[in-house]
């Protein structure tokens, strides 16, 4: 049985520019609003998500949400 292999580049933080880990919590910021997840609980996140993504921490960080929104 042949399997169907491919490779995806993980996704980074558009704030700090770490790897996301599958388990982090993370922010994905599109034109719907801000969706708050996670890559092992939204597989789909990991594969050409749209939007931005952040870490949940650094999001939290971020100075004012409409600067993230925006972008």
């Amino acid at each position: 049985m042949q399997r169907d292999h491919f490779t995806t580049t993980p996704p980074r933080c558009e704030l700090c520019g770490e790897v996301i880990g599958v388990y982090e919590p993370l922010i994905n910021v599109h034109t719907d609003g801000v969706h708050k997840s996670s890559r092992a609980a939204d597989p789909g996140l990991s594969v050409g998500a749209s939007g931005s993504l952040y870490h949940a921490a650094c999001y939290e960080r971020a100075p004012g949400d409409d600067a993230l929104v925006d972008s």
